[in-house]
C-alpha cells in the first residue's frame, strides 16, 4: 500500500509545484484547466531543477531534499498568498479517474510494496543504472578505470548522456524518487512511472477541455484512457521516457493552442512561460515527441487562418516566444536536443525485415484487437472471436478517424493529433518500420481516448447516464486484456512480457560481501538480472563473464567534431569518452577464437572469492544441481564462496553463438524463459545451434547433462546426427532420433583457453522459424510475417555440468509410466528418441535404474492405425545392454512384451529400433512408430504364462511371432535368466486348413541344444514340453518348422503354425 501511495504523493506534489507556477505566471488560465495542467507543469519545473543542479556538477543526492522540501515551501507559500480557487464538483470525475487507474494498474504494489519491478526489462534496468550514477556524481564527471572494471556498471552511462548527449530526464527523475523515498533505484522506479501514468491521465483532460467548453468529454476522454489497456502497458512495461514524454506533449499542445485574438505583447511573453516550461521538459525527457507537437500546431495555425480568413500573428506570436524560452531554459541542451532528435528521426524512418520482426503486433490484422484494447499483444483468442474483434476494431476505428476529421475542422487539438499520428503511422506501416508502429500505437492512447470521447458524447448528447453506459461497456470489454498485463506484471510467469520471473516477489537485495576487494564472479547470463546484481554491487569488483553487457560505444566523432559538439561547453568532458574507451578495451578486455568462434572476456587480475549468481530454477543453466523448488529459498540472488562451487556451467556469447539480447537473430544460442508446455512446474528456453559454456572449477571428468525438446517444431522433429559437444576431445551426440532428449555425455575433458575451462554445444542444425496457420481475418494481410521472431532449434530444460561421481551416483528410476512427467521432469532417466506423451520414433534409447539376474524388462504399449501409414507392418529390433534381444512384429494393437537382461547391472539399456513409422494426423504431424504406457525392470513371478490368444496380454519376447501368435518358419522365444532349471510347456495350433501337410517342429537351445523334433499333424494341438537348465544369462529357444501355409483371406499372410501358450515354470526336482 505504502508504494501505491508514493506514487499518489509524488503526483501531488506536482500538482503542487504546477498550480503554484501557475498562480504566479498567468492566474487567469481557467479554473480546471490549471489544475489538469499543473501536474505536468509541476513535474517540468522538477526536472529543469534537477537538470540545472546535476550539470552544475552536484550530484543529486545531495541535491534531492533541499530542492524538494524549497519548491514544496515556496509552492505552499503562494497558493496561500494567492488561494486559488479548488473546483470540487469539477475536479470530482478526474480525481476519481486518477485515482481507479492507478489501482487498477497498480494493485500488484499492494502485494509487493516497492519490490514491484513488474516487467523487469531492461529499459528499468538501465535508467535504474543511469539514475544511479546521477545520484553519486555530477552530470559530467568521467569515470575511472577501476568502476569501468567492474567496481561501478553505473559509470558506464557517462558515454551514453555525456559524449553521446542522450536524454536524461527519465534518469533524473528515477533518481529524484529514490531519493526522496529513501529507496534503491529499483524501488524507486515503479511509483515514480506510475506517477508519470497520473500526469497523462491529466493532462489528456487538459488537451480535451480547450478553453473549457468540453469539460464532459474530457472527463470521459480521462476514464477511457484509465481503462486502455495500452495505456497501462506503458507504464507496467516501464517505458518511462514514453509515459512521462507523452504527458509532457499533450499538455504542451494543450498550452500552445489557444487562438488568442489581438493580446498585448507582455501578456504573451508572461503566458508563453507556461509552454516554454513544458516544452523544455519534453526535451530532455523524450524528444522524439517533439515533431508532433510542432506538426499539431502548424495544422492548427492553417485551419484557423482558413476558418477566420486572416493571418495567425498571435498565434505565430506565442510559439516564437516559447521557442524562445526554450532557449534560454535548455542552453546548451539544445544541442543535445537536436542530436538525438536526427537520430531518433533516421531510425524512425529505417524498414525493418518483418521475417525479422521483434514487434510485429500492428503490422498484422490483429493490431485493430491490440490497439483498442479487446486482445493482448503476442496473445491468441480461437475463432471466431478473433476476426469478430479485428472486424470490430477496423469499424471502430474508422469512425474515429471520421470524428477526428470533423472536429479538426473545429480545432479539436486532440483530433488534429490523432490524425497526425495516423498519418504517421500509414508512413510506418507501408515502411515496414515495426517498432516505430509498436511505440506510436502507445503514444496515440490520449488522442484516441479523447475522440472516442466526442464520439460517445455526439451519440449521447446530454445524458450523462448513456455516456457512462457505453464508457461501461468499453472499460469491462478491455478488462480481461488490462487484468492479463498486470496479472504478468507480477511476475510470477515466464515468457510474454516477463523478462525476469520472480523478481518482484523474491526482491533484488544482494548481501554485501565483508570484503569490499574480494573478486566476484558472476554466472548471469540475463540481461536484466546482470545489470541489476550491478546495481546492488557498486563498489565491489564484480566481473560479468556471459557476455560485456555494458559495451561502450560513441557516435560523436571527436576528433573531427560537427561545429554544434565543438560548441558544447562541456566539449572537453565529452571528448574524454574516446581516450577511455581505448584504455578499456585494451585493459579490461581480452579477446579470442575457440571451437571457430570469437568471444570476450574480462581481464581479472585475481582469484574468484565468490560467484554470483541468479536462483538456478530462473536460468537454462546448472538446475540438475538445484532441484529444490524456489519458493524454499529467499531472494533472487544467490552468492556463493568459490570453494563451494564445483562444475558450475556459464554461458559465453561468442561469434557462433549469440546472446539472446541484441544478437544476430540467426545465431541467438537461446531464448528467455517460458512455461515448459507439458509440465507447469518448469519452464525451458527456446535454443539455437551453437552454445559457448565456460565451466568453473571443473571435476577432472565431467559429464555434460543435456534435457531438449524438438517436439513442437512441425514436420522438423528430429535432431541432427551429427550434433556434437566439443572439449578436449569432442564426443557425438549421435542417436538422438525425434522429439526429447535427456542425455549424459562423457566423459568430457575441458578445453583450457586464456586460464578459464571451456566446453560447447554444436547442434549443427540451421535454426528456423515455427509454423503458424492463421485462420479468418488473421490472413488479412502480412501473413508472411512470423508471429514469433525466433529462429530456434529446439527448447533446452536444462544444461548442466556433473562430475564422475555424481554421474555414477544417480538415481536411475526403475520404471516409467507417468506421460509427460516423466520425461519432462526427467533427471536419473536418459532416453532419446521419445515424446513426452509417450508417443516413439523410429529410433528410441532409455537408460533406466539395473537389473539382478532374472529380472526382464517389460514394454508395454500401442502399434497405432495411422492414415497413409504402413504402421503396424514393420518389426522392431530391441537390444538390451548392448545386446540385441531379437526382432519383434510390431502389428497393430496392444503389445506387452517381457524382455529378458542380458548381462544385468547396475544401469540398464534399451535401444528400439522400428522398421516403420508414420506421420500423425495435422495439425500435430509427428513421426511415430508406436504409444509407450510402460517400461521398466520387473521380477517376474516363478510360473510365467503367456498367452498368445490374447493381443495384447503380456507374453515373452518372441521374435517371428505375430501378435496373435502365428509364427513364421524361423522364431524363437527369449527365456529369462534364472538359477534353477526350468520346465516349459508350448502349446500349438496345427491346422488342416491352407494346404498344411504333416511335418514337424525343431526346437533349439542357444543354438547348440536340439531337442527331439514335434510331429505336426494338421488339426492337432500339439504340445512340447523340454526342460531349460539353469542360467546366469537369457536363454534363446529357436523353433524352426518344416512347413508353411496360407492363412485363409483376407489374411495373406504365409505363417507354419500358431502358438497359442508358451508357459515357464520351476521344473519338478529329479
Amino acid at each position: 500500500m505504502l508504494a501505491l501511495a508514493y506514487s499518489f504523493l509524488l503526483f501531488a506534489f506536482w500538482v503542487l509545484v504546477g498550480r503554484a507556477v501557475i498562480a504566479v505566471v498567468f492566474p487567469r488560465l481557467g479554473v480546471l484547466l490549471s489544475w489538469l495542467l499543473s501536474p505536468a507543469l509541476g513535474l517540468s519545473v522538477l526536472l529543469l531543477g534537477l537538470m540545472v543542479f546535476n550539470q552544475l556538477g552536484l550530484r543529486l543526492g545531495i541535491v534531492v531534499t533541499p530542492l524538494t522540501l524549497g519548491l514544496a515551501g515556496v509552492s505552499l507559500a503562494i497558493l496561500f498568498q494567492r488561494r486559488p480557487i479548488v473546483p470540487w464538483r469539477q475536479i470530482a470525475p478526474f480525481a476519481l479517474a486518477v485515482v481507479a487507474a492507478l489501482l487498477w494498474a497498480g494493485w500488484p504494489a499492494l502485494l509487493t510494496g516497492f519490490d514491484w519491478v513488474s516487467y523487469a526489462n531492461d529499459d528499468m534496468a538501465n535508467y535504474c543504472l543511469a539514475a544511479q550514477r546521477f545520484l553519486d556524481r555530477g552530470f559530467y564527471e568521467a569515470p575511472t578505470m577501476a568502476e569501468l572494471a567492474g567496481r561501478d556498471y553505473s559509470s558506464y552511462y557517462f558515454f551514453m548522456h555525456v559524449a553521446d548527449m542522450m536524454r536524461f530526464g527519465a534518469e533524473h527523475l528515477v533518481a529524484w524518487s529514490a531519493a526522496l523515498g529513501h529507496v534503491k533505484a529499483t524501488q524507486g522506479f515503479m511509483p515514480a512511472i506510475m506517477a508519470l501514468a497520473l500526469v497523462q491521465l491529466a493532462s489528456a483532460g487538459a488537451l480535451v477541455l480547450h478553453l473549457g467548453r468540453w469539460r464532459r468529454q474530457a472527463a470521459v476522454a480521462v476514464w477511457v484512457l484509465a481503462g486502455s489497456p495500452l495505456f497501462m502497458l506503458g507504464a507496467l512495461y516501464q517505458l518511462i521516457a514514453q509515459v512521462g514524454g507523452v504527458a509532457l506533449l499533450i499538455a504542451t499542445i494543450a498550452l500552445l493552442l489557444r487562438p488568442w485574438a489581438t493580446p498585448r505583447r507582455r501578456v504573451m511573453i508572461q503566458y508563453a512561460i507556461l509552454p516554454a516550461i513544458t516544452a523544455s521538459a519534453l526535451c530532455i525527457f523524450y524528444p522524439e515527441v517533439t515533431p508532433f507537437a510542432g506538426l499539431v500546431f502548424v495544422g492548427f495555425a492553417l485551419i484557423w487562418s482558413l476558418r477566420n480568413r486572416a493571418w495567425p500573428s498571435a498565434l505565430l506570436g506565442l510559439a516564437a516566444y516559447t521557442l524562445l524560452g526554450v532557449v534560454i531554459l535548455l542552453r546548451h541542451n539544445l544541442i543535445s536536443y537536436v542530436s538525438i532528435l536526427v537520430v531518433q528521426f533516421n531510425g524512425a524512418m529505417d524498414a525493418s525485415n518483418l521475417l525479422l520482426s521483434l514487434f510485429p503486433y500492428f503490422m498484422l490484422p490483429t493490431g485493430f484487437s491490440n490497439f483498442l484494447g479487446w486482445m493482448p499483444i503476442a496473445h491468441d483468442f480461437p475463432e471466431p472471436v478473433v476476426s469478430l474483434s479485428i472486424a470490430a476494431g477496423m469499424l471502430v476505428v474508422a469512425l474515429v478517424l471520421l470524428r477526428a476529421l470533423r472536429d479538426s475542422w473545429r480545432l479539436a487539438p486532440a483530433a488534429l493529433l490523432l490524425l497526425i499520428q495516423f498519418a504517421f503511422a500509414a508512413r510506418l506501416f507501408s515502411g515496414a518500420n515495426d517498432f516505430g508502429l509498436y511505440k506510436l500505437a502507445m503514444w496515440m492512447q490520449p488522442a484516441l481516448a479523447a475522440c472516442l470521447a466526442a464520439w460517445i458524447v455526439s451519440l449521447t448528447g446530454r445524458r450523462v447516464v448513456a455516456a457512462g453506459a457505453i464508457v461501461a461497456l468499453y472499460l469491462v470489454s478491455a478488462a480481461p486484456t488490462g487484468l492479463y498485463y498486470t496479472q504478468a506484471s507480477c511476475g510470477v510467469n515466464a515468457g510474454g512480457l516477463t523478462e525476469l520471473r520472480l523478481a518482484s516477489r523474491l526482491g533484488l537485495t544482494i548481501p554485501p560481501p565483508a570484503d569490499h576487494n574480494a573478486q566476484l564472479t558472476s554466472t548471469i547470463e540475463n540481461v536484466v538480472a546482470a545489470k541489476f546484481a550491478g546495481t546492488e554491487l557498486r563498489g565491489y569488483p564484480l566481473a560479468l563473464v556471459s557476455r560485456d553487457f555494458f559495451w561502450p560505444t560513441t557516435r560523436t566523432d571527436f576528433k573531427d567534431p560537427t561545429w554544434s559538439v565543438r560548441l558544447h561547453p562541456y566539449f572537453e568532458e565529452m571528448s574524454r569518452a574516446a581516450p577511455l574507451i581505448t584504455e578499456r578495451n585494451r585493459d579490461l578486455i581480452t579477446n579470442g577464437v575457440l571451437w571457430g568462434t570469437q568471444l570476450t572476456q574480462p581481464v581479472v587480475n585475481q582469484a574468484t572469492a565468490s560467484y554470483v549468481s541468479i536462483e538456478p530454477q530462473l536460468s537454462l543453466f546448472n538446475k540438475f544441481h538445484f532441484p529444490t523448488a524456489i519458493g524454499d529459498r529467499d531472494g533472487l540472488f544467490v552468492v556463493e564462496p568459490a570453494a563451494t562451487v564445483k562444475n558450475r556451467l556459464l554461458f559465453v556469447h561468442s561469434g557462433l553463438g549469440n546472446h539472446y539480447y541484441l544478437g544476430d537473430r540467426r545465431k541467438i544460442s537461446f531464448f528467455q524463459q517460458e512455461p515448459d508446455l507439458y509440465e507447469v512446474s518448469q519452464n525451458f528456453n527456446a535454443i539455437g545451434r551453437f552454445l559457448l559454456l565456460r565451466i568453473e572449477n571443473p571435476s577432472p571428468k565431467v559429464y555434460l547433462r543435456i534435457a531438449a525438446t524438438r517436439t513442437f517444431i512441425t514436420g522438423h522433429t528430429a535432431w541432427d546426427p551429427r550434433a556434437v559437444v566439443h572439449g578436449r576431445e569432442d564426443i557425438p551426440l549421435d542417436g538422438l532420433g525425434d522429439g526429447a532428449f535427456n542425455r549424459f555425455v562423457g566423459p568430457l575433458a575441458p578445453q583450457v583457453f586464456e586460464g578459464a575451462n571451456y566446453l560447447a554445444i554444436d547442434f549443427k542444425e540451421f535454426p528456423r522459424y515455427i509454423k503458424d496457420r492463421r485462420p479468418g481475418l488473421k490472413r488479412l494481410y502480412n501473413e508472411m510475417v512470423p508471429l514469433d521472431y525466433r529462429r530456434l532449434i529446439g527448447w533446452a530444460r536444462d544444461i548442466s555440468a556433473i562430475g564422475e561421481d555424481e554421474y555414477l551416483a544417480l538415481e536411475r528410476p526403475r520404471e516409467i509410466s507417468n506421460f509427460p512427467r516423466d520425461f519432462a521432469m526427467a533427471r536419473g532417466l536418459e532416453f532419446s528418441g521419445m515424446f513426452e506423451d509417450g508417443w516413439i520414433s523410429a529410433h528410441a534409447t532409455f537408460v533406466i535404474g539395473g537389473a539382478k539376474s532374472g529380472e526382464m524388462v517389460r514394454l508395454r504399449g500401442v502399434v497405432p492405425q495411422i492414415k497413409g501409414s504402413k504402421v503396424g507392418t514393420g518389426t522392431v529390433k530391441i537390444s538390451i545392454n548392448g545386446q540385441p534381444v531379437g526382432e519383434l512384429t510390431a502389428a497393430l494393437g496392444s503389445f506387452d512384451w517381457l524382455l529378458p537382461i542380458p548381462n544385468p547391472r547396475s544401469t540398464t539399456a534399451i535401444d528400439l529400433r522400428f522398421s516403420v513409422s508414420g506421420i500423425l494426423e495435422a495439425p500435430d504431424e509427428r513421426p511415430v512408430s508406436a504409444l509407450l504406457e510402460y517400461l521398466g525392470v520387473v521380477a517376474p513371478s516363478a510360473t510365467l504364462e503367456s498367452d498368445f490368444t490374447h493381443i495384447g496380454a503380456p507374453r515373452l519376447a518372441a521374435p517371428g511371432i505375430d501378435p496373435d501368435g502365428w509364427m513364421l518358419p524361423q522364431a524363437g522365444l527369449m527365456i529369462p535368466a534364472a538359477a534353477q532349471p526350468r520346465e516349459i510347456l508350448l502349446t500349438f495350433e496345427y491346422p488342416d486348413w491352407g494346404g498344411a501337410k504333416p511335418a514337424h517342429l525343431q526346437a533349439i537351445l542357444d543354438g547348440t541344444t536340439p531337442v527331439a523334433p514335434l510331429a505336426l499333424v494338421p488339426g492337432t494341438r500339439p504340445e512340447l514340453r523340454l526342460r531349460v537348465p539353469a542360467s546366469a544369462s537369457p536363454v534363446r529357444l529357436q523353433l524352426e518348422a518344416t512347413s508353411e501355409l496360407t492363412l485363409p483371406a483376407p489374411d495373406s499372410r504365409r505363417r507354419a503354425l500358431r502358438l497359442l501358450r508358451a508357459t515357464v515354470a520351476p521344473a519338478a526336482k529329479s
